[in-house]
C-alpha cells in the first residue's frame, strides 16, 4: 500500500472544490491532486506558497475560499489490499477512479457518496460537497456492512467505467 503524507491546499469555488498538490513537471507550483499523481506538498510553507501563486494566476471571487490543510492517505492498489482496507475500517474512504485523460496522461479522480439519493452509486468529491465514504454514512443508508458497500461501489465503478482501475484510499484532512 502506498501512504500519502503532506500538505494540500482545497480551493472552494463556485462550481466545485478541488485540492492541489506539488507540480510535479516542474514548471508550475501547484497542481491539481487528480493529475499530479497524488503528490502533496512536502511543507506547509510550500502549500502557502502555492496558495499565493494559486491566487495570482486563477480569477477568484468573493465567494472562493482557499486554505491548506494537512493530508494523509494509505492507498490500496491491488484486489487483495483493497479488501484488506475495505475490512479495516479505518477512517473515511474515497474510490479512486484511474481514467485516461486523453492526452496520454492518468487522472486520478476521487469519489464520495453521492449528494442525493438517487440511483447512482458514487459521485466525484468535487461536486458532492467533499463528502466521504464513512461507516456512518453506510449505517444511514444500507443494512450491508461497511466493507460489503464500498467494495461494491468499488466494483462497479471499475465496470461503469470500461475496466480502468480502481483503488480505494483512506484519507483525512486536517486542519493546519
Amino acid at each position: 500500500m502506498r501512504e500519502v503524507r503532506g500538505f494540500v491546499f482545497l480551493a472552494n469555488r463556485e462550481w466545485g472544490d478541488f485540492l492541489y498538490g506539488r507540480a510535479v513537471n516542474g514548471q508550475d507550483s501547484f497542481c491539481n491532486l487528480v493529475l499530479n499523481g497524488i503528490v502533496p506538498f512536502e511543507t506547509k510553507k510550500a502549500a502557502v506558497e502555492g496558495v499565493k501563486a494559486f491566487s495570482c494566476e486563477m480569477s477568484l471571487t468573493s465567494n472562493d475560499r482557499v486554505s491548506v490543510k494537512s493530508i494523509e492517505m494509505v492507498i490500496a492498489t491491488t484486489d487483495e489490499e483493497i479488501c484488506a482496507l475495505a475490512g479495516s475500517q479505518k477512517g473515511d474512504m474515497v474510490i479512486i477512479a484511474l481514467r485516461d485523460s486523453g492526452n496520454g496522461d492518468i487522472d486520478h479522480q476521487f469519489h464520495g457518496p453521492p449528494s442525493t439519493y438517487h440511483a447512482i452509486l458514487s459521485e466525484s468529491i468535487t461536486t458532492n460537497g467533499f463528502c466521504f465514504y464513512s461507516s456512518e454514512y453506510f449505517r444511514e443508508i444500507s443494512k450491508k456492512p461497511f466493507e460489503k458497500e464500498i467494495l461494491h461501489r468499488a466494483h462497479e465503478l471499475h465496470r461503469q467505467g470500461d475496466s480502468m482501475p480502481v483503488w480505494l484510499a483512506t484519507i483525512k484532512l486536517g486542519e493546519t
